[in-house]
């Protein structure tokens, strides 16, 4: 799977008193097996940039290519697309709208005209690997349950359509610290499966943890691409961009006054095992 960006600019409302473009001449490639993180200010344009990516919205220009077709040109079938590459929203449990945690799921997998059986298999299938128990669950009310669940359910009911990239928008946004984690352990989950991952989000330690591959957003625009180690060592650039680094890149920052070659960090896992090495007299390594 190659998914590509093409100077595409998004206008909303464009010819009106109210125009605003979200999105300027935005080129980016991703492929197959990568999880990217996009992060940005409130405003900066990322989850607009998430809705072209499964043709929730159209370019106002350029164009949007799956495998080096449009996918918003006539022919193209907007509903394969969608199963291809799964976008779940911020706030995702506010769509939940079936009586049963099991309708809910098997939505779409039933516009996709399957037997009930394999939809029944799917469903059995999303929900385990979101970490719900079929038994327990399936015939509850979807709104009788947590809010953690319910995100869950939500995103059970995109992973039934078995897509080959999943777009998530914040998804653990506003959930308490517990539920955090376990949805970020879902998502890593996702992604060790097979799953390419693309999300957006605010949490610094979270993309720390997680991202292969970081694009930041400004004004719409595409301000930085790279690597966790590239990007975060870029720590004063992203403070002007109204942004933090992960407490792993602070926690560096302050070593390197007592050890100025302390490598920059990004993951917790490797400050812990360069620290050790410190303190054991060895070499420190990134």
């Amino acid at each position: 799977m190659r998914l590509a960006f093409e100077h595409v600019t998004h206008t909303y409302q464009a010819g009106s008193p109210f125009q605003a473009t979200a999105i300027k001449d935005i080129s980016l490639t991703i492929n197959s097996g990568e999880f990217v993180a996009l992060i940005g200010h409130t405003g900066s344009g990322k989850s607009t940039l998430a809705q072209h990516m499964n043709a929730l919205l159209t370019p106002t220009e350029g164009r949007v290519t799956l495998d080096g077709r449009n996918i918003n040109e006539k022919g193209v079938s907007k509903r394969d697309v969608r199963q291809r590459i799964g976008l779940v929203f911020q706030y995702a449990e506010t769509q939940l709208f079936e009586e049963t945690v099991a309708k809910d799921v098997a939505f779409g997998p039933k516009n996709l005209g399957l037997s009930q059986e394999e939809i029944d298999t799917r469903v059995r299938e999303a929900l385990e690997r979101v970490g719900l128990a079929y038994s327990e669950i399936a015939e509850r009310s979807p709104f009788e349950l947590s809010g953690g669940q319910m995100r869950r359910v939500a995103i059970a009911g995109v992973i039934a359509m078995r897509p080959e990239m999943l777009v998530l928008d914040e998804p653990a946004a506003g959930l308490d610290p517990l539920g955090r984690q376990e949805i970020m352990r879902m998502v890593q989950g996702f992604h060790r499966a097979g799953t390419t991952v693309v999300m957006v989000s605010h949490s610094m330690d979270d993309v720390a943890e997680t991202a292969s591959r970081i694009i930041v957003m400004d004004q719409g625009q595409l301000t930085l691409d790279g690597t966790p180690e590239a990007v975060f060592a870029d720590a004063e650039r992203l403070v002007a961009l109204d942004l933090d680094v992960p407490q792993t890149c602070r926690l560096s920052l302050a070593l390197r006054r007592r050890w100025p070659d302390f490598p920059m960090c990004v993951r917790m896992d490797e400050a812990y095992e360069a620290l050790l090495a410190r303190l054991k007299g060895g070499k420190a390594h990134a």
